[in-house]
Order: C-alpha cells, then sequence, then structure tokens
C-alpha cells in the first residue's frame, strides 16, 4: 500500500491503481496505470519523477476552460490528451439517453442515489462521457511494455474517480475494492499534503474507518450497477457501447494485470 501514494510537490492525489486483486486470480500491474488530481503546479522535482516512472500519457479529464486556465505542466516524454467527460454545454447533469444507448440496455438502469450518483451514470450514458471513456481505453491499449499512463480531473475525486471505476471494474477487480479506492482520495489528502507516507497502522486505521455504505460509496456504486445491471455487465458495456473488439477487450486485461 506504501507504494501507492506518489509523493509530489505539485500535485496531492497521485496513485498507482496497481496492486488490487483482478479476475482470475491475476492482479492489477504496478507502475502502469495510475490516477491524480490538478497536475499544472509540478514542480521541476515532480517532473523528473514523473518521467522517471515512464509515464508518456497524460488524459485530461477535464474541462476545456480548466484546461486553458490550468494547463497541465508537461514532463519530457509525455503527450497530453483532452478527454474531457463533461458535456459542456450541458450543466444540468440530467440524464439523457440516446437511442443508441437505449438499444445497448439489457434491463432497466438502477435509480442513482444523490446528485453525484446521478452525475456519474449521466458520464455512463451522455455522448460526451462515452467518447472521453473511449479515447482513455484507447490510449492504454496504445501504450508500449515499459511506458504508462496517468489520468486526472481536479480533484482527483469524482470524474478520475469514476473512470478508475470503470477500469478496474473492466479488471475483474471486487466491488468493495474499487469503492475502497475511491474513498481513499478522502483519506490520504492529509498524508500528501504532509509528504508523509501513511504507515502499515495508518492504513489499517484507514481501511476500519471507511463507510462502504456512506453517501460516497453509494455514488460509486451507480457506476457499477448501472454497467452491471443496465448493460449486462463491462464486456457489454466495452464492446457494445464504446465499440471495441474482443481482441481489444482481451489486450486490455493483458496490459493491465499479472
Amino acid at each position: 500500500m506504501n507504494d501507492r501514494l506518489i509523493i509530489l510537490d505539485g500535485a496531492v492525489n497521485f496513485r498507482d491503481l496497481g496492486g488490487y486483486v483482478a479476475a482470475n486470480g491475476r492482479s492489477v500491474c504496478w507502475q502502469k496505470i495510475y490516477r491524480s488530481d490538478r497536475l499544472d503546479n509540478l514542480t521541476m522535482q515532480d517532473m523528473e519523477i514523473l518521467a522517471q516512472k515512464h509515464i508518456v500519457t497524460d488524459c485530461d479529464l477535464r474541462t476545456s476552460y480548466e484546461q486553458s486556465y490550468w494547463r497541465d505542466r508537461l514532463w519530457d516524454g509525455v503527450a497530453h490528451y483532452d478527454c474531457h467527460i463533461y458535456n459542456e454545454e450541458d450543466i444540468t447533469y440530467e440524464n439523457q439517453i440516446t437511442t443508441e444507448t437505449v438499444n445497448n440496455l439489457i434491463n432497466s438502469l438502477p435509480v442513482p442515489q444523490g446528485i453525484v450518483g446521478r452525475r456519474y451514470q449521466k458520464i455512463l450514458l451522455d455522448k460526451t462521457g462515452q467518447m472521453a471513456l473511449k479515447r482513455v481505453f484507447q490510449e492504454i491499449l496504445s501504450l508500449d511494455e515499459n511506458d504508462a499512463l496517468v489520468f486526472h480531473c481536479t480533484a482527483g475525486k469524482d470524474r478520475t474517480g469514476l473512470v478508475a471505476a470503470v477500469i478496474l471494474l473492466g479488471l475483474g477487480v471486487k466491488e468493495e475494492d474499487i469503492i475502497a479506492d475511491y474513498l481513499l482520495s478522502n483519506e490520504l489528502y492529509l498524508f500528501s499534503i504532509k509528504h508523509t507516507l501513511p504507515t502499515d497502522d495508518d492504513l489499517q486505521n484507514i481501511i476500519e474507518r471507511m463507510n462502504l455504505n456512506g453517501v460516497d460509496a453509494l455514488s460509486i456504486q451507480t457506476i457499477i450497477q448501472t454497467i452491471n445491471q443496465g448493460f449486462g455487465g463491462f464486456d457489454n458495456y466495452f464492446l457494445k457501447v464504446l465499440n471495441f473488439s474482443k481482441a481489444d477487450l482481451s489486450e486490455f486485461r493483458n496490459k493491465l494485470t499479472v
């Protein structure tokens, strides 16, 4: 777990998604895919660290406005991609389901909990959100063996948390671990701000304090339930909604698990 939090001066929620138990006795690769908050305050030392980790792809989930006014600081060898996940012309975040999305539904959609849950569900259903998710998966599939990718928003919690949840769900990570990864954003900020790593006792206390039935957990469960119930599972969503092939699905899992 101490390998998960990457201590940087200019970002406080930069984390490795590796180490989680995946399907078929495999585990998510370390040092392959990262999630983060804003990257516009990175120091030269931060950028050296990220270059050394061979992070060559930066998938920016923020709005065009955020990207314009708080530009990512880019390190050697990295390419920046606009993957804005919100429909910027629609600030209501109400569900707007296209005919194409309806045709891909296996069952009726679950009713999301609260405004955050509704927002998450909308991203999964909205064409803009689907295009952003597809771009992230395309960049994952294009990674060379020794290269890595980071995706991020501003706080590294909501938009980033959704993308992380979809990726982990696709790799067969257990629901409780997906929720726990999402909730870590709330817990690890203080350690990052203090530039200290949590000890094993700290981590145990964090795990014991996690409320997997709380409001935040219910919001992230909306993602899992919408994909599993509404679309009949990740595979259907990946193949029929994001329009990838079965070969892409196998490659995605082979690239990110060992």
